[in-house]
């Protein structure tokens, strides 16, 4: 299922970032946020980037836990939004649907129906 990035930021994506943002911050990283100010932070990193894309828990919740890895491995400072949306790897490709075969009789139905769709719409009926 896919999600929209319009409107409140779902539940998997506030949580996926704010258990990325408190691994991080338990690295010491120098400009991290005081203890106290992690979940305002949390809920800034949320706002910032829920609207940056399309977001879809199925395929993006475990990019951005990659993401977050990639930070925790790479950042000496505490990083911005930013920097997590360039760390997150691509998404994978989908999958191919093959091609349909369809045979001589099904070919001419499918046109003659689309040709009447065609004459429907420009209002020749």
């Amino acid at each position: 299922m896919t999600s929209s990035s319009i409107g409140r930021p779902r539940r998997w994506f506030a949580d996926a970032i704010t258990d990325g943002l408190m691994r991080l911050h338990v690295l010491g990283l120098e400009s991290r946020p005081a203890a106290d100010q992690v979940a305002y932070c949390a809920q800034t990193w949320i706002e910032a980037l829920w609207p940056a894309k399309a977001w879809a828990e199925e395929v993006d919740r475990e990019r951005i836990e990659q993401g977050f890895a990639y930070l925790a491995r790479t950042c000496e400072r505490w990083p911005a939004p930013t920097h997590l949306l360039g760390a997150l790897p691509a998404r994978a490709e989908p999958k191919k649907i093959g091609r349909v075969s369809m045979s001589e009789e099904e070919k001419a139905r499918n046109r003659a129906r689309a040709q009447e769709l065609v004459a429907l719409v420009q209002g020749d009926s």
